[in-house]
């Protein structure tokens, strides 16, 4: 990387964190704080806890999205206390994620200004105020890393980047359920490409799907992906 684009990078990781560091939390991050707070009162029960949201309390499993964020979240209070600027600054971390995988995006499809385009997508009105407590950041940084792992799955690279691309689906669809829409995808790309033997990827996000919907089972006696609205 020349030294230009480290100083572009370094800029956009600045306003990136400093826009999101002391931002105020939102009604809809209390819901996400709730969650974390209840991943640490009993982590093998959390989705069947009681959250007063939206008036009425409610269980979790009913209201919320899958653990994985909220569970980042929880670790963050678990180690350094509920402190709003550590809990931003975790968000934080995904979109200079997101943004250096935007731009791996543009490299690889060999598009010109890949670097000012970078700048359009992360400094735009779009990005940064988008950052919250929620998946929203979390989610589009592994959407990227997924493609851009499929877009580069070639040459003795190949195993390395599906597994990727796996994994990346994996914690996506543990961050919101409309990642569901990545398998499809992914089982395309093996087959478009005859790569038959990859075809075993598929097994990393389907082992944890079943894992969380065991997990489910457990906690509140029902499979939380049947019964959200995506």
């Amino acid at each position: 990387m020349k030294s230009k684009e480290i100083l572009v990078f370094i800029i956009l990781a600045a306003i990136t964190i400093a826009s999101n560091l002391t931002k105020a939390v939102n009604i809809d991050d209390t819901a996400y704080l709730g969650m974390a707070r209840a991943i640490i009162s009993d982590p093998w029960h959390p989705l069947s806890q009681e959250l007063n949201w939206n008036d009425t309390a409610e269980p979790i499993f009913v209201i919320n999205q899958p653990i994985l964020v909220p569970g980042l979240l929880a670790v963050g209070i678990k180690l350094f206390g509920e402190s709003q600027i550590v809990l931003h600054l975790i968000i934080s971390m995904t979109s200079l994620a997101a943004i250096a995988f935007f731009y791996l995006i543009a490299k690889t499809l060999n598009i010109q200004h890949a670097l000012f385009l970078t700048c359009l997508f992360s400094l735009g009105p779009a990005f940064l105020p988008g950052q919250n407590l929620m998946v929203d950041m979390p989610l589009m940084a592994l959407w990227l890393i997924f493609f851009w792992a499929i877009l580069t799955a070639r040459g003795k690279h190949t195993h390395r980047q599906y597994l990727i691309a796996s994994l990346a689906v994996s914690a996506a669809c543990l961050t919101k359920y409309t990642s569901l829409i990545l398998l499809p995808i992914l089982l395309w790309v093996l087959v478009s490409r005859r790569h038959w033997a990859q075809l075993l990827y598929l097994l990393i996000p389907t082992s944890f799907i079943v894992g969380w919907s065991i997990y489910n089972i457990l906690d509140f006696g029902a499979v939380h992906i049947l019964g959200r609205n995506v």
